[in-house]
């Protein structure tokens, strides 16, 4: 029972306080909150922890992209107003060879200036990859094991932890582990920056281990030792979950492989 506990306040402590919007400015500043309603020219909202208080506006114009707590995201992009103007008309002039020459030169410019821009947006955007996961162990003795992981650096590693309960027979045997894991968002690195919180995730481990077995007669003994694997996440598009498959070691034992399910918030 104490170790279902444990299981279920890992868990818990994964999820509070992640179910929220967030309104990313031009400027690369962040606004936690509850999103209402968009408009054609403002988005209203609620502040994330003022959930009971006033809405706020902020115009459209001002705002680059929401990202949604279910993991969507929207580019926002603010309606134009016409603009009237009154001016004498222009003399039309026949462009010559080099003008023709100069202009397409100056729209292929500004076409890779746009998606170039495009680009860096979205890399100053956080991959938002903090896995859960819920594993089965397949090595002998089997294991079941879940695992939460926060983001230490942005865009390239999370720090994570991890809890697997082993069924031997005639044995009670249970490890924790703390580690630091890079990882690789493949969409992400191939130019799919809309997509880059879906689809195949890479990630290496390693850490240190605390490993305790016990039997009825009262035998018991503790140890720890270093511990380190490898894994890879798929989680569906347009969705926050997944399927996961990881191998790991710990100290002196056996290689051990595991498959589950995982969900990134």
């Amino acid at each position: 029972m104490k170790q279902i506990y444990l299981i279920g306040m890992l868990l818990l402590f994964h999820f509070l306080g992640k179910s929220q919007d967030v309104i990313i400015k031009n400027d690369k500043s962040e606004i936690k909150c509850k999103v209402t309603e968009i408009t054609d020219d403002v988005i209203k909202y609620k502040r994330w922890e003022l959930k009971d208080g006033p809405i706020y506006n902020i115009k459209k114009q001002e705002v680059f992209m929401i990202l949604y707590e279910n993991g969507q995201r929207e580019v926002i992009k603010a309606t134009e107003q016409p603009t009237q103007t009154v001016s004498s008309p222009a003399p039309v002039t026949t462009p010559t060879n080099n003008s023709v020459g100069l202009y397409q030169s100056i729209s292929s410019k500004n076409n890779r200036n746009s998606l170039l821009d495009t680009a860096i947006n979205y890399q100053d955007i956080k991959v938002k990859y903090m896995p859960t996961r819920l594993q089965y162990g397949f090595s002998d003795p089997s294991s079941l094991s879940v695992e939460g992981e926060y983001r230490l650096a942005k865009n390239v590693m999370n720090i994570g932890g991890a809890y697997a309960v082993y069924f031997p027979d005639g044995y009670s045997m249970s490890m924790f582990s703390i580690y630091v894991a890079p990882y690789l968002a493949v969409n992400r690195m191939s130019g799919k920056y809309e997509q880059q919180d879906h689809g195949l995730f890479l990630s290496g481990r390693i850490g240190y281990g605390f490993f305790s077995i016990s039997d009825n007669s009262g035998f018991s003994d503790n140890s720890s030792g270093l511990y380190y694997g490898a894994g890879l996440d798929y989680i569906f598009p347009s969705s926050t979950f997944g399927l996961s498959f990881s191998v790991y070691k710990y100290d002196q034992n056996d290689l051990i492989s595991q498959a589950g399910i995982c969900w990134s918030w």
